[in-house]
């Protein structure tokens, strides 16, 4: 918890982790938590590739050994996440990694003795197949079994990110249900637990894209009392919605997050009428740069692309002809680009 709340020391504590124990390593063979450890400070360094040597040598030793197996998933399973576009021009690398976490979870699951074991290994299994294979339906009885083994807060928590996101794509998962299992993870922990960011950061997002901003705040604060490093996340998401949500709309970046986050927005009067307002007034402005007309294209698209039905009238027709003839002018489009603009354009002052 030190080197997590104090994150100038990290680099210097995990280079003298690997260091101490490489050595205790190299003078104790057969010390199995000297090796886990060494292998976790690599992860930290993100040196997947001495990570996994340290675990093998580990099951070279005891080749039942649930832990290693696990932990051997679970660096798969980053590895795969945290670098999928560099194993896309590499096929046999990515199919021997997604072959091995498969294999290792579910060694690991067979090899668990208790029910808490039982549980985590579930629930590295769940988190693999959500987050790696995008197989929401078996990731989601994986975590259930996981729960039904040892009840504990991350696991819930996982779970109502999961339910969270897949609600769009399948039925068979509700905001209700993500709520539940993000209540019942912070239920279930201190207030001053760091695990707290893993319930807090998701169901904070979750709460501002069901338009609930006072939540979201709520937890987004409690997200940066916690002074972890994901807390700075937090605080560029408050400040965002705090903004948002007080309706100050000051920026083209924000009018272009919140057209691609909140439909709300195409109903809401006074929030449309800022943004056009404000798309008008920088097309205004004679020091207006290339990426303020690709963002007024950006929004003025976005609005397009809504399934809204509502009517905005003259000041949408005007904020259209305004953001047209700076991107042309500004060689935003050119030859048939600059006729499929103006085709877009027709489309959406047509619609209007």
């Amino acid at each position: 918890n030190y080197v997590k709340r104090n994150r100038l020391d990290r680099c210097r504590y995990y280079k003298l982790g690997i260091r101490l124990y490489k050595a205790i390593a190299k003078s104790q063979r057969r010390d199995i938590s000297s090796r886990m450890r060494l292998a976790q400070c690599y992860i930290q360094e993100e040196n997947f590739e001495q990570a996994e040597r340290t675990y093998y040598e580990i099951l070279e030793i005891y080749p039942e050994h649930m832990e290693s197996n696990a932990a051997l998933g679970n660096l798969y399973s980053r590895w795969l996440k945290e670098r999928w576009e560099e194993l896309k021009d590499n096929e046999p690398e990515e199919q021997r990694l997604l072959t091995s976490c498969e294999f290792r979870l579910k060694h690991a699951i067979s090899l668990a003795k208790n029910n808490e074991d039982k549980g985590a290994c579930y629930g590295a299994m769940g988190w693999f197949l959500y987050r790696t294979m995008k197989k929401y339906r078996e990731s989601y009885d994986a975590f259930q079994t996981a729960l039904r083994y040892y009840d504990q807060a991350s696991t819930h928590s996982q779970l109502g990110m999961l339910c969270a996101y897949a609600n769009k794509n399948n039925e068979c998962f509700s905001i209700s249900e993500a709520k539940f299992h993000f209540e019942k993870a912070i239920s279930s922990l201190k207030s001053n637990d760091l695990d707290l960011l893993s319930a807090y950061m998701p169901y904070a997002k979750l709460n501002y894209c069901l338009g609930e901003y006072d939540e979201a705040v709520t937890l987004y604060e409690k997200s940066e009392r916690l002074g972890e490093d994901r807390a700075n996340e937090a605080l560029k998401e408050l400040a965002r919605l705090m903004a948002y949500s007080r309706r100050i709309i000051t920026t083209l970046e924000m009018a272009y997050d919140l057209t691609c986050e909140d439909s709300s927005v195409f109903e809401d009067e006074q929030k449309k009428d800022e943004i056009f307002s404000l798309l008008l007034n920088t097309m205004a402005d004679t020091k207006k740069t290339y990426q303020d007309i690709k963002l007024a294209v950006n929004i003025m698209l976005n609005f397009q692309c809504s399934k809204s039905n509502r009517k905005y009238g003259i000041i949408g027709y005007r904020m259209i002809q305004q953001v047209e003839l700076a991107a042309i002018e500004c060689g935003f489009c050119k030859t048939k680009a600059e006729q499929n603009f103006r085709s877009q354009c027709f489309f959406i002052g047509r619609n209007l």
